[in-house]
């Protein structure tokens, strides 16, 4: 049986505030942009080809969408839905190939959660740092999917690649 891979993402380092002092106008910092560049690298480096991001309107994470899309020529489509609490549409929207989501806090650790025990409410055992990502395996249900691994920005920003 096909499993997919699910890769969720927190938005890279984005600015305190917009100049209209929308938080959904936020932009990507210089240093959140050269850093998210590498964690990109290293994702492929890694050997992930997600063939579908879907991102959070919002400017912070479709800046964040648009690095991906650039380093793994995949379709990119806004996701209304990740500007909220995960929910059945969201799921729906996911279909059953790889998938990078970038979105927000505390949505992205509650769909984490919700995905891997079946259960939202435990959203803070997922906690992602700005530009962190978790790759989980399986189908996008409620419970359906395991954790393959949780890589803060850290780690992946800071592989050496050839």
């Amino acid at each position: 049986m096909f499993r997919m891979q699910i890769l969720l993402i927190r938005h890279a380092i984005a600015q305190s505030s917009s100049a209209s002092g929308l938080d959904a106008e936020r932009a990507l910092t210089p240093e959140g942009r050269r850093e998210f560049e590498r964690i990109a690298s290293a994702l492929a480096a890694l050997g992930l080809r997600p063939r579908l991001v879907l991102h959070s309107p919002w400017r912070r994470a479709h800046e964040t969408a648009a690095l991906l899309e650039a380093r793994f020529q995949a379709t990119c489509q806004p996701c209304p839905e990740l500007a909220q609490a995960p929910s059945t549409e969201l799921l729906g929207r996911m279909g059953s190939g790889d998938v990078a989501l970038v979105g927000h806090e505390p949505w992205i650790s509650a769909l984490a959660a919700w995905l891997i025990t079946g259960k939202r409410e435990l959203a803070a055992g997922f906690p992602f740092e700005r530009g962190g990502c978790a790759l989980l395996e399986g189908r996008a249900l409620p419970g359906e999917a395991r954790l393959v691994a949780f890589l803060p920005p850290a780690m992946l920003s800071g592989l050496r690649l050839r």
